[in-house]
């Protein structure tokens, strides 16, 4: 059996519209875009391309947490397990997943095999999940869906959504499984980590829309109560609310509140 190829992802021909819905106060266009394009693309070129083997460095491994962080789920307590690895047992263990993902021997005959032993060479790393650990390896092979949780979600249906996730060993071969039903069934290009990359487009593209929509339901709310607010003059008689006391001013212009004469003070409102 010859040994599996391995390459990058092809970037999605739609990346700046689904990394604009993305932006924050804290995160620009530009960065998420370098972000995206060095972690799924620049970066797996580079791993591939190191000798004797395939393997990752410590900065490496940083980055594709951030990016998994950012793009998906925060969880920062991640982020600091993983700032205290060392820069050995990165290249070690990394080198040991890679070369697992690799195998064409009788023992690993299959791709389930392979990504199973890849998998579980990556797990020692603290911080380093079965979620952690799917992304890296489907930087470089299209038979590993990252198990992101826009298509855990959509493959899994968990009761509760993402927040009934479990992240697994045993869940993620559910997950696996599913998603190669899926992405055989819908003809797919390039495999099961395509179809997980299309998923998680699309999710990410949705909810932009119906936050949008929701912010445009608010707006509109917003409008129509002002619109029916209480008019400033009812059957000839102008009405001020001065406090929770309510006067009236004639067409005289004599301002009176609870029978007593007063002058009506106008102020100023903001904007």
């Amino acid at each position: 059996m010859s040994p599996p190829s391995l390459h990058p992802a092809p970037l999605p021909p739609n990346l700046s519209s689904i990394l604009a819905s993305l932006v924050t106060p804290k995160r620009s266009l530009s960065s998420l875009t370098l972000l995206y394009t060095s972690t799924h693309s620049t970066l797996p070129s580079t791993i591939l391309s190191r000798s004797p083997s395939p393997h990752l460095l410590h900065e490496d491994l940083i980055a594709i947490m951030d990016s998994k962080l950012t793009f998906g789920q925060n969880r920062p307590a991640l982020r600091s397990m993983i700032a205290k690895l060392s820069s050995k047992e990165v290249i070690s263990t990394s080198t040991s997943a890679f070369q697992a993902l690799l195998d064409s021997s009788s023992s690993s005959s299959t791709s389930k095999d392979r990504i199973e032993k890849a998998l579980k060479a990556l797990l020692p790393l603290k911080g380093v999940g079965p979620a952690t650990a799917s992304l890296i390896l489907s930087l470089v092979s299209e038979e590993v869906p990252f198990f992101s949780d826009e298509a855990a979600v959509e493959v899994l249906k968990p009761s509760g959504g993402r927040k009934g996730l479990k992240y697994t060993l045993p869940e993620y071969w559910k997950y696996f499984e599913g998603v190669g039903e899926r992405s055989e069934l819908e003809g797919t290009t390039g495999g099961r980590r395509g179809w997980e990359r299309n998923i998680w487009a699309e999710k990410v593209l949705e909810a932009a829309g119906g936050k949008e929509g929701a912010e445009e339901e608010t707006s509109s709310k917003s409008k129509d109560k002002a619109a029916k607010a209480p008019s400033a003059s009812v059957s000839g008689k102008k009405r001020a609310f001065v406090k929770e006391e309510e006067v009236v001013v004639d067409e005289e212009g004599t301002l009176t509140a609870g029978g007593r004469p007063k002058r009506l003070r106008t102020t100023k409102q903001s904007a």
